[in-house]
């Protein structure tokens, strides 16, 4: 549980067996037992299905490509930039 004005859950964690969920204050507050209980579940539904593998996969091989086309142009970028420049 944590400490927020937003009504928000989340699962997180590696594996199945290292994940947790964490649940706003907000949520915990505003809504309905049932509710909450179902919100929960949702959660549990991500770590069952292993979401959190999936997102970190994802988003470490989109981070692989950005860096592949950023890098380059950034370096490019400074070595313009610099005073010995002869571009």
């Amino acid at each position: 549980m944590y400490d927020s004005n937003d009504n928000n859950a989340f699962a997180t964690g590696r594996s199945k067996n290292s994940s947790l969920i964490a649940i706003s204050t907000a949520l915990l507050y505003e809504m309905t037992p049932d509710a909450v209980e179902a919100v929960i579940a949702h959660e549990i539904a991500h770590i069952v299905n292993g979401d959190m593998v999936t997102q970190t996969l994802l988003q470490s091989f989109l981070n692989m490509i950005v860096s592949a086309i950023v890098l380059p142009l950034t370096i490019y970028r400074w070595i313009s930039y610099s005073p010995e420049s002869h571009f």
